[in-house]
């Protein structure tokens, strides 16, 4: 039996309890996992450099760079990478900048959390990863 390769997913928010919500219904889900929960700009980038990574959830108003520069640069860096925005905005502007710099849906918190995660279930799988040794995971 050929055993179905898991959507690698990063998580970055920058509220603990929110971003740990989030890593908790994503487990529940056999098709996913979540590579890395970050609470920054800096660390999502350095994950997503270094790790494997199908699709992104991002929160909207984090401190520092900020949300739509992050998402422009994984975009940048990541092409095939499906980006999905997280808010508890729910104001067009918030949505239209998030789309501008590539995000591919925007989900309010609370409200449209259990839509992220059928949408993270429909994301294309990326090439397979390849280790270190140079084998091709499963």
């Amino acid at each position: 039996m050929r055993r179905t390769r898991h959507r690698r997913v990063l998580v970055v928010d920058d509220d603990a309890r929110f971003r740990a919500a989030v890593v908790d219904l994503l487990a529940d889900e056999s098709d996913l996992v979540v590579v890395a929960a970050v609470d920054s700009v800096d660390a999502a980038l350095t994950v997503a450099r270094d790790q494997p990574l199908d699709a992104a959830v991002v929160d909207v108003q984090m401190p520092g760079v900020g949300w739509v520069e992050l998402t422009r640069r994984l975009r940048l860096s990541l092409p095939d990478l499906t980006v999905f925005a997280l808010s508890s905005a729910t104001d067009d502007t918030s949505r239209s900048a998030m789309a501008a710099a590539g995000a591919s849906r925007y989900f309010v918190k609370g409200e449209e959390t259990l839509d992220l995660v059928d949408a993270l279930l429909h994301v294309p799988r990326g090439p397979k990863a390849t280790s270190r040794d140079g084998d091709a995971s499963p």
